[in-house]
Formats: structure tokens, sequence, C-alpha cells
């Protein structure tokens, strides 16, 4: 009985030691055959807002007013808090170059909640409005009111938009992500008991009530080279080389994206760079090939 405990015990330490492997652990040396794909998702991030922890309801008020100012005047009325005078924070218009020509992506709330993809909005170089092709959308809308010092529930608001649009003189397909959320989380009593029925002198924990607001927005080239590496013989990993500076080409100023337990790591074409920490570290350097018509070749060697 004894030797089986131990048998299962050794067992389970070799595999937990297989599963733990990183990509250090292998030779990345060799070659990967790509071909061109055309359903690409955005890979580079266009803007991103997170707004700073809040906790407290004065230090939420303080901080809200300092940061939002006249965006949130009308937000909070004592202790409630309206969270549909918190979507103009997530408003933004950000320009960008795709190949030589500038294009500039507006996200607008102005209609409170939003009921569709109306927010996101592509102007080219001359200002004229990019039709776009809605992929996938999400909006969930949740309450419109809180109070932050109430026993009650609190309220979110979220939304995930996947849209894709075409240049207009490169004719190039782009993909454009939008997710974003708006939480508020009242004053909570970890207690069995509401306040009322806690006896005097029970221990009582808090936590404290708070708001969290983020946005983000990707792009990306939907077309990408695509191939399989095979690093032990057995076991492969997707490896694509994505167009990284948007110009509609492959070239040394993209990236080759490898993905490896769930976790996506980019490495630059052209350019030394290593993988792992301290001894397990190793030195690789990636070359594009083109070897004919939509088909090319990285080659991966340690230096």
């Amino acid at each position: 009985m004894r030797q089986k405990i131990y048998l299962g015990l050794i067992l389970f330490f070799l595999l937990g030691t297989a599963g733990c492997a990183d990509l250090s652990s292998y030779d990345l040396s060799g070659e990967v055959a790509l071909t061109l794909k055309n359903d690409g998702l955005p890979y580079q991030e266009l803007y991103t807002y997170k707004s700073r922890p809040k906790k407290g309801s004065d230090s939420i008020l303080e901080s809200l007013s300092e940061e939002f100012s006249r965006v949130t005047q009308g937000a909070f009325s004592g202790y409630y808090v309206y969270p549909f005078e918190l979507y103009p924070q997530l408003n933004f218009t950000k320009e960008i170059f795709l190949g030589e020509e500038p294009y500039t992506v507006q996200v607008d709330f102005a209609e409170l909640p939003p009921e569709d993809f109306s927010y996101l909005k592509v102007y080219d170089s001359q200002g004229e409005v990019v039709r776009i092709n809605a992929i996938e959308e999400k909006i969930r809308v949740g309450r419109d009111r809180v109070n932050m010092k109430g026993q009650s529930d609190g309220t979110k608001h979220s939304g995930y938009g996947l849209a894709s649009f075409l240049g207009s003189y490169s004719k190039n397909e782009y993909i454009l992500e939008i997710d974003y959320l708006i939480e508020c989380i009242p004053m909570k009593v970890k207690s069995g008991r509401d306040v009322e029925g806690i006896a005097v002198g029970t221990p009582v924990e808090v936590e404290e009530e708070k708001i969290e607001i983020f946005i983000t927005a990707k792009i990306g080239n939907r077309i990408y080279l695509y191939g399989e590496h095979k690093l032990n013989g057995k076991k492969t990993v997707p490896v694509s080389v994505v167009d990284w500076n948007l110009d509609g080409k492959f070239s040394n100023e993209d990236m080759v994206r490898i993905e490896y337990k769930k976790e996506t790591m980019f490495f630059p074409i052209g350019k030394k760079f290593k993988i792992g920490t301290g001894r397990k570290a190793v030195w690789y350097i990636i070359e594009l090939e083109t070897t004919g018509d939509d088909k090319y070749t990285l080659n991966i060697s340690q230096v």
C-alpha cells in the first residue's frame, strides 16, 4: 500500500513538472513554413484607460471630482451613483496610421445607455466616415442608480464589440475590438446577518464601496501568416507573423506571435531576443523569407 502511495506521488510530481515547463525548456531553432490567412483578430493596443482605484465614499467623491471634473458633475447625489453619468469618461479619439494614410478612431457614448455598436466611428484622412462591419457585439446594461452606502446589489454596465473596415485607399481589411466596463460595488458587511441584527461588540468586517471604470481598444490587420512549429518532435505550438506596423506588408518591422499554454508572446524579426531567465535564458534571432506567392518561411536560430 505504501509503495502505491509513493508511486502515485512520483507520477503526480512528474506530471506537474511537465505541465509547468515553459517555452525556455525547448530549443526553438528550426524552420516554420507559413501560409497566408485572413481571419485574424486585433493584436495591437490602440487605446486604454483605467481609472485609479476608488474605495470608500469620501475617496470616491474626492478622486472623481479631481479626475472627472466636468463630466461627472451630477453623477453623485449623497451616496447615490448614477452610472449613466460616467459613460462620457470612456469616450476617446485616437489617430493612427494605416500604411501612409492617417485614420481617426472615435468612441463616443452619445446614446445612454448604448443600444448597439453606434458608439464606434472611423474617419479616413479626408474626414469621411468609413463604413464598419459589426462582427460581434455584446452590451449589458445594469441599474441606473446605486446607493453606495446601502446594503443593496451593485451594478455593472459592460460592452464588447468586434468590427472590421476596409482602408479607403489600400483596401486592406482591418479589425477593431472595443471592451469597456463601468462597475459600482456598494459597501458590503461580511457577516451572516444585517448590520441591524448584529449584537453590540460583535466583530464586523466591512468591505469598502468602490467604482471601477475601464475601456480598451485594439486594432490589427485581418491578414496574417500562420504555421506550426515542432518543439520536441511531437509537441507543436501555433506561430504567426502579424502586420505590426499595419502597412499591409510583411517585413522586419512586424512581429512574430507564439501562443503557448494560453499565453500570447510577441518577438521581433531580425533582432536578437531572449527567452527565459538566469541559466535558462537563450538568445535567438528570427528571419523572415519569402518562398513563393503568399508563402513564407521563418528561420529561428540561436545566437
